[in-house]
């Protein structure tokens, strides 16, 4: 069989684990899935029980904790003193759908928190990404003494110091990669800085939710405490002398929520003591050597007294809070230590919880995340903090809906805490229909409730996203800031003729354009005259059709801009960092880059782009794809098949929606539909089965396509209030 796209497609076996096939028995006997779902888990590394719980996980109390940010207290520091003085915070995003959500949910953070003056910009017509010192100026003009830039200023360091200079703190929270070198701002929250263990993927919005908060918890009473938190940890070593039975201590002092240092001790235990703790403990470590296992350092029992006697004064004078991992573990270690803490004021951590089983076993599932005990100490102890503050937790769960449509907007990986931030957002949007997604169901004909992620990616993003294409991404952020619902309305119904003008704008640049060497391993493009906040959309499309990494550049009156889309094995934005010398500003993720020229330097950019275009390794001449395995009509239609597909939801970046083979297909009756008639619909049956049927490019093939030749189609399932159609991937002749 051939494609008619030229594409080798290969049933997807994933070469990066062991027993493959043994793996996927093991998901069908222990969960009841079906061996193409169980396929296509193990594809994307979902195969072991810990990694399964949290990939399906939907309790927000197990969130990584927002004080795990190093600068996160900082920020927090700054607004409220912005707060006690009754100053201006001035807020400045970006211009597409992840920095507008991002600074709409920020603008209504700060005005539950107490915030009375918010100032707020975006970039307008030809700026350029990120924030400028024409704004910082605005900001100083209008007395702001806060900036808080989302979704962008990692990059800004000459105007980080630029406000500094005009005695303007400033924080930065940011998603992007860092450069070689950070803005000496006065806090950053970027989870790229400092790799945060299950968020470093998290979106602009993301990151703003998380400030948030952090935010609402800094208003508590626990808050101002000092704690201390005790953990536990058994372990035995083997010597040819016998064994010797250890109990690993971990202090961790928490000020602000936050850890501010760690303690490690242990000591000598009796064989009872230790049975006795590991009746408590998660898991145990055994060595017969101790070089490769840290004990910290050990005390005899007289210097642990110590160490207890200086843990009474700190609770019992200096108003320490001390909570055990497991009480009965502390008692028994002091009795053994002879130490009487009958007057030692102590928290056991399972009555915080209310003894919840479910959320004690739950917890265990994210130990492989944290890789030191002490971090795993602290995030049981913030389950704990949340599982205390539910009210709190749930006036920042209504900003999810928010985070959910930013972070499939801008493309962000749906595993580890994304998937739970958008399958929870999602599921927000349809139960509690918020009125700004009404709103734009009540003025599309394509969209209704239930939202699914197929709305959100194929028909709200490109909508949401379009006025900041031109520089008007202004009316964006009136649509969500508005109070007044005819003043949204209005705005939504520009929002929908600038989606419009984006359309049929790409489709002709797309039809219009001719690449003149597809044999390069990088397709490069220069267009004139092309708005800036196109050249993404144009470089995905490229990439989507050429499958290779693309490159589009406009030259306008008002600057040279260019973007860059990749998949897999490509990193967009490593490739175009080499070239930093000849940017006023450059951003961006692996699959998705963006830069500004400096034009007199253009000549010398492009001639080394393409220099180094040409030195990279030759990509196959025919792509490989995969699919993930062959399906009939029937699996696709029964019951088992549709409580799967919608079990594994959310599909999207980091976790595809399965790509089934099916051979014997007849397609019929094909419709040209779509702006530009891009699209082509059919009516796909096997045997005596059929679904509507859609491929997204079959204006470039339908013309020399034979339908009575087909030999198979490969195509993504889509299912919606159960009723399923396909998304056609490519024809087999």
């Amino acid at each position: 069989m051939k494609s008619i796209q030229g594409i080798n497609w290969q049933e997807n076996k994933s070469s990066f684990v062991n027993n493959y096939d043994s793996l996927i028995d093991n998901l069908m006997k222990e969960y009841g899935i079906p061996m193409y779902f169980a396929k296509h888990l193990i594809d994307f590394g979902l195969y072991d029980r810990n990694t399964l719980a949290r990939f399906f996980e939907d309790n927000p109390l197990f969130m990584t904790p927002p004080f795990l940010f190093k600068d996160m207290n900082r920020a927090i520091s700054l607004i409220s003193k912005v707060k006690e003085r009754n100053e201006a915070i001035f807020l400045y995003g970006d211009s597409d759908v992840d920095g507008i959500l991002g600074l709409t949910l920020l603008y209504r953070a700060l005005k539950k928190y107490g915030i009375k003056n918010i100032l707020f910009s975006i970039p307008e017509q030809n700026e350029v990404f990120g924030i400028t010192k024409e704004k910082i100026e605005l900001a100083y003009k209008k007395g702001a003494k806060l900036i808080i830039t989302i979704d962008n200023g990692i990059s800004n360091i000459d105007e980080v110091l630029y406000a500094k200079e005009k005695g303007i703190n400033f924080i930065v929270t940011d998603h992007h990669t860092p450069h070689s070198k950070i803005p000496e701002a006065d806090a950053i929250i970027n989870p790229k800085v400092k790799k945060i263990p299950y968020s470093a993927d998290l979106s602009g919005c993301g990151v703003v939710f998380k400030l948030a908060e952090a935010l609402f918890l800094s208003v508590t009473k626990l808050y101002s405490e000092n704690l201390i938190f005790l953990s536990f940890n058994p372990i035995y070593f083997k010597h040819k002398d016998g064994t010797k039975y250890f109990l690993n201590l971990t202090f961790t002092y928490i000020s602000s929520l936050q850890i501010e240092f760690i303690q490690y001790f242990s000591i000598p235990v009796s064989r009872a003591l230790y049975d006795k703790s590991m009746e408590f403990h998660e898991e145990s470590s055994e060595n017969d050597n101790p070089l490769f296992f840290s004990l910290g350092k050990v005390l005899e029992k007289e210097s642990m007294k110590d160490i207890f006697m200086d843990l009474a004064n700190k609770v019992n004078y200096q108003k320490y809070i001390l909570i055990a991992e497991n009480i009965t573990t502390f008692n028994l270690l002091c009795d053994e230590l002879s130490f009487d803490n009958q007057n030692l004021l102590i928290k056991n951590y399972s009555d915080l919880i209310e003894n919840d089983e479910k959320a004690i076993e739950n917890i265990k599932n994210y130990r492989p995340i944290y890789a030191s005990s002490s971090l795993y100490s602290y995030f049981k102890f913030f389950v704990s903090v949340r599982y205390n503050y539910k009210k709190n937790i749930e006036q920042l769960l209504e900003f999810l809906p928010y985070v959910a449509i930013a972070t499939v907007a801008d493309i962000m990986p749906l595993n580890n805490e994304n998937r739970f931030l958008v399958s929870s957002g999602l599921k927000l949007i349809n139960e509690k229909k918020p009125e700004f997604v009404t709103q734009i169901i009540s003025n599309l004909f394509n969209v209704s409730y239930p939202v699914t992620i197929y709305d959100i990616v194929w028909k709200l993003s490109p909508l949401l996203n379009s006025p900041g294409r031109f520089g008007k991404g202004n009316l964006l952020l009136s649509y969500f800031l508005n109070s007044e619902k005819d003043n949204a309305i209005f705005c939504l119904k520009e929002i929908i003729e600038f989606n419009l003008k984006r359309s049929n704008i790409v489709e002709q640049i797309f039809n219009s354009t001719r690449i003149s060497e597809d044999r390069l391993p990088v397709i490069f493009i220069e267009k004139e005259g092309v708005e800036a906040g196109l050249t993404g959309l144009l470089a995905s499309k490229f990439l989507s059709s050429m499958l290779k990494p693309t490159i589009f550049i406009t030259k306008t009156q008002h600057g040279i801009y260019g973007s860059m889309r990749s998949k897999e094995n490509f990193s967009s934005f490593a490739f175009i960092s080499q070239f930093e010398k000849y940017f006023i500003n450059y951003g961006g993720h692996p699959y998705a880059a963006g830069f500004t020229v400096i034009p007199e330097k253009y000549d010398s950019f492009k001639h080394e782009l393409l220099d180094k275009i040409e030195k990279l390794p030759k990509i196959l001449e025919i792509p490989t794809l995969f699919y993930t395995c062959e399906l009939s009509f029937d699996e696709i239609q029964s019951d088992e098949f549709i409580y799967w597909f919608n079990f594994l939801q959310p599909f999207g970046e980091g976790f595809k929606t399965p790509t089934f083979l099916t051979q014997n297909v007849i397609l019929s009756n094909p419709t040209t539909i779509g702006r530009n008639n891009s699209s082509t619909k059919f009516k796909a049956t096997q045997e005596d089965i059929t679904f509507d049927a859609l491929f997204f490019k079959g204006k470039h093939y339908i013309q020399d396509l034979k339908l009575n030749e087909i030999a198979a189609i490969i195509y993504e399932p889509q299912i919606s209030q159960n009723k399923i159609s396909l998304l056609i991937s490519d024809i087999l002749i």
